[in-house]
């Protein structure tokens, strides 16, 4: 301003001056003298025009486009306000501050919007009475002084993203949680030219962490549904999250993509979700999301809430991580006229899927199939402390609640440990004791996927094929139900894998040859991550209870 008053004070200076150098002449010639001072620059229209433009408009061609996402429960607000540019100072317009509400979960934003105008990402609606937006408020989650003017953004095609989410400050020795905003980075509005520097937006999120910073162990259910209350039987996926660490969340079966979705926590399997999170329905590509269940000082109730995308505004997922997303099993048992072979028989029995806990002693029933069917079931996988071992069982009983018995006894541990020894002889013979540690992380991708698959020695394979296998090897007898099963194969999981599968096993029908009585002489075989030649692709397999289906 004082720049303009010396700029004004020489301009009439210069016309008082003129009057004096003039006035000893005619009054004809002071009137031509009249005639070329109103013809100064000063005078024309033109003049304050440019003064306005100079001092208040932004230059021509000169606009900014963003977009906020609001990936929290609560409402933020957007507000701009507008600046006038007086001689390298801005200053606020008095009729120029717009605000908007952002609803949970949804975006607001602006295209081309000119310059030159202030950006505030706030927690309250209110304005400021002062209008001096380089003032910090407490309500301001992000605020920019003046939006530059670069020569290259002219005509700009970027629209700049920014995100809401739920940071965390540590304070007297514990995190205290508040909002926070960060800038993710700019899209181009149009398609071409290509430009490697920008982000991309889209529906798919293929994985997430969710983090339980809490001392209590929780379930997470996933559904692709949106119900008004969810329940663990409404949800695709299940898994235990365990306290004070990571669980990794990935798409699996059908379920191709995470959005839309909704994530339930519970204390139990039976009780209804104690909390429910909703998956925004957009995002951006090649940033990982992050879930954090906590429980802040002086905090009733538990909280969930996402994290920060970008570096430095989220948690590092290492050490206790557990993967929570069951896995997918497939076990396809031919029958003869499947398989179309010689000298084969279908049993009448029926082949029970069932998993141990090693540590916790955790054993549940996952199904049972029969010849020309195929069973999907789900694995989860077991504590970060344990491991998970499935079983394979020939039961030819017709008493459900004796198979039921020698199911229990067989988890228990109280039959069987002498065949289950001898399969895990077997199972050594072909995959390092290293793989089977329980440090998942230091595995390499071959080792994971190898501590994955229990297969059996060449040997033992030859003597399968050729009906020569040693039917006291998997034989287990219960004297106390009369029952008498085989164990036909094994397999183990640890917390921490290489995927959700799905995982294929096939059992062909048994050999004749030398049987008076048929008996199971194959074993399961695990073909890992390949589906078999002949079965079916469309089953059901993301549903949560184990199903049977028969096979055409």
């Amino acid at each position: 301003m004082k720049s303009l008053r010396i700029y004004l004070f020489i301009i009439f200076s210069f016309f008082f001056v003129s009057c004096q150098v003039h006035a000893d002449s005619s009054i004809d010639t002071f009137k031509g003298i009249w005639s070329s001072i109103k013809s100064f620059p000063l005078f024309k229209v033109s003049f304050w025009k440019g003064i306005g433009q100079g001092f208040g408009a932004p230059p021509t061609g000169y606009v900014y486009s963003f977009m906020v996402h609001n990936d929290t429960d609560q409402t933020i607000w957007i507000a701009t306000q507008n600046l006038a540019s007086v001689m390298g100072g801005v200053f606020p317009v008095a009729s120029g501050w717009d605000c908007d509400m952002v609803s949970p979960y949804t975006v607001h934003g602006q295209d081309y919007k000119e310059y030159y105008f202030e950006l505030f990402i706030k927690t309250t609606p209110k304005s400021y009475s002062n209008h001096m937006p380089y003032l910090q408020h407490d309500d301001v989650l992000y605020q920019t002084e003046k939006i530059n003017l670069i020569p290259g953004d002219k005509n700009s095609q970027h629209r700049n993203h920014f995100r809401v989410y739920m940071g965390k400050d540590f304070s007297n020795g514990s995190y205290k949680h508040s909002l926070k905003s960060e800038y993710i980075g700019y899209e181009n509005i149009v398609a071409s030219p290509k430009d490697e520097n920008a982000i991309s937006i889209s529906s798919n999120l293929p994985s997430l962490t969710i983090k339980n910073s809490t001392d209590q162990d929780y379930y997470i259910g996933f559904t692709t549904q949106n119900p008004s209350s969810i329940k663990i039987s409404l949800c695709q996926m299940v898994g235990l999250l365990e306290h004070n660490s990571f669980g990794l969340l990935s798409v699996t079966g059908s379920i191709q993509s995470l959005r839309p979705g909704l994530i339930g926590i519970f204390k139990d399997l039976e009780s209804p979700a104690i909390l429910t999170m909703k998956i925004p329905g957009h995002g951006f590509d090649n940033f990982s999301y992050t879930l954090e269940i906590y429980q802040d000082v002086g905090q009733q109730n538990i909280s969930c809430q996402w994290q920060g995308i970008t570096p430095g505004h989220y948690d590092v997922a290492v050490n206790r991580v557990k993967d929570i997303t069951p896995i997918i099993g497939c076990l396809w048992y031919q029958s003869v006229a499947q398989l179309k072979g010689k000298n084969l028989i279908d049993l009448p029995g029926t082949v029970w899927v069932v998993s141990i806990e090693k540590n916790s002693k955790v054993g549940k029933i996952l199904g049972a199939v029969q010849p020309g069917q195929v069973l999907t079931f789900n694995i989860e996988r077991p504590k970060l402390v344990d491991k998970k071992e499935i079983y394979f069982l020939y039961v030819n009983q017709a008493d459900t609640t004796k198979v039921q018995s020698f199911l229990n006894r067989f988890l228990s541990g109280e039959i069987g440990s002498d065949v289950i020894k001898k399969y895990q002889e077997n199972l050594s013979s072909v995959i390092p004791d290293s793989a089977l540690q329980l440090n998942p992380l230091a595995l390499s991708k071959e080792a994971a996927a190898s501590s994955n698959k229990a297969d059996f020695s060449q040997a033992l394979i030859n003597q399968i094929v050729a009906g020569s296998f040693d039917l006291s090897r998997g034989q287990i007898v219960d004297s106390l139900t009369d029952v008498t099963g085989f164990l036909l194969g094994y397999d183990i999981f640890l917390p921490l894998g290489i995927g959700a599968g799905p995982f294929y096993y096939v059992l062909y029908p048994s050999y004749t040859a030398n049987q008076q009585t048929p008996l199971p002489i194959s074993a399961i075989e695990n073909l890992f991550v390949t589906a078999p030649k002949g079965m079916p692709s469309s089953l059901a397999i993301n549903t949560y209870a184990p199903t049977a289906y028969a096979m055409s």
